[in-house]
This record gives C-alpha cells, structure tokens and sequence, in this order.
C-alpha cells in the first residue's frame, strides 16, 4: 500500500498515504465524515470494550491463527473519558482508527501484549499510525478548507471556532483536530502552531 516514492518517507507521511489509499479503496469521499465503527466491523473485525482498569492503556490490536482478528478498546481509558455514547466520542474513534492502521500494515510487527503494556512499540510504527488516524478521519486538504471558508482566523478566538467545527463534523478529538488544522494551515503558507498550542496544550 505504501509506493516506492513514499517507503523511504517518515512515518507521518507513510501514514497519511496509506490513510488516502484506505478512503479510495472503501469508496468514502474526501470530503465525508468517516464511520470508523462500521468499517471495522464490516472488515470483519470484532470490536470489544471493557474498562480494563489501566488509564494509560487506549487499546489492543489482537489477530493470529487462533484469536481475532479484534479491538480492545479501553473504557478506563484516561483519553476515553466523556458524555454519550462511547462510539460517539472523539478520542475512542481516533484509538480505533489508529488501530485499524494497525490491521492494515502492521501484521509482520505483532507483540505480545506484555510488550504493549510496556509500551514497546516501536516508535516509527505508532508515528505512522497516529497519522493514519488523523488522516482517515480528517484529510488534510479538507481542514484547509473548513479553515479557509471561516476567513483563514489566525487568532484564538477564531481557530477556537474552526476547531469546534471540525470536532462536531468529524467527530474527532480536539488535539487530532488541531493537528490537522495545523497541517491544513501549512497549505496556503500560515504557522499556527504557536496560537493552537495555547488552545489545546495537550496535543
């Protein structure tokens, strides 16, 4: 999935071509809001969620000869955190989204789930997954013009606005959100870092 120009990119650049090559494959356009629960399970993944009672540990990707292939999401999770329906929330969709990249590119770098209890994965995979995530959910052309319709607002109070908007349309975290706002901006040349930053500290 990832062409011969790209494989020697970094990561985050791996995982956004693989996330495009993911939206053109399914059929989703790129300018539509993606139903990250359905997918998976229509992948024939299985989807379970349990509080495991480990705040820092989002999920786990399971699939081998004799289990899965299957989700573990964890509802104890710190960043899972929130009112509703748990598939309705922002952060649980991009933990599922990350781990759908792992499905998809991943199967020769399986650990054992000491080792991601551990957090020994390696870090160029999880880059790469982090930026499918944020990809599949919210391309970044698509960001840049949400942006550029509100008037391309540089000030707080006005990218504060654009962030609601993507938040409530692609139901997303606030941090993936930013994160591609950020990229978005980059496309007509604007650094927004600095002002996002004091908005979403955590990101």
């Amino acid at each position: 999935m990832i062409n011969e120009h790209h494989r020697q990119s970094w990561p985050f650049r791996q995982g956004e071509e693989i996330a495009s090559a993911t939206r053109a494959a399914l059929g989703v356009g790129r300018e539509l809001a993606i139903d990250v629960f359905t997918i998976v399970r229509d992948l024939g993944i299985d989807i379970h969620c349990e509080d495991l009672e480990l705040p820092t540990l989002d999920a786990l990707a399971v699939w081998g000869p004799r289990h899965g292939p299957a989700v573990l999401l964890n509802s104890g999770s710190q960043r899972h955190q929130g009112q509703g329906a748990i598939e309705e929330r922002g952060a649980v969709r991009v933990t599922l989204a990350h781990e759908l990249c792992h499905f998809l590119i991943d199967g020769e770098h399986a650990l054992g789930a000491v080792d991601v209890l551990q957090s020994r994965m390696p870090v160029a995979i999880e880059q790469r997954a982090r930026a499918f995530a944020a990809e599949f959910l919210v391309p970044t052309n698509l960001a840049a013009q949400i942006w550029a319709e509100a008037d391309r607002p540089r000030d707080r109070f006005g990218l504060d606005r654009v962030l609601d908007q993507l938040c409530d349309r692609f139901k997303v975290s606030k941090s993936v959100a930013s994160w591609k706002l950020e990229h978005g901006a980059r496309l007509y040349g604007e650094q927004l870092r600095q002002v996002l930053a004091t908005i979403v500290p955590q990101r």
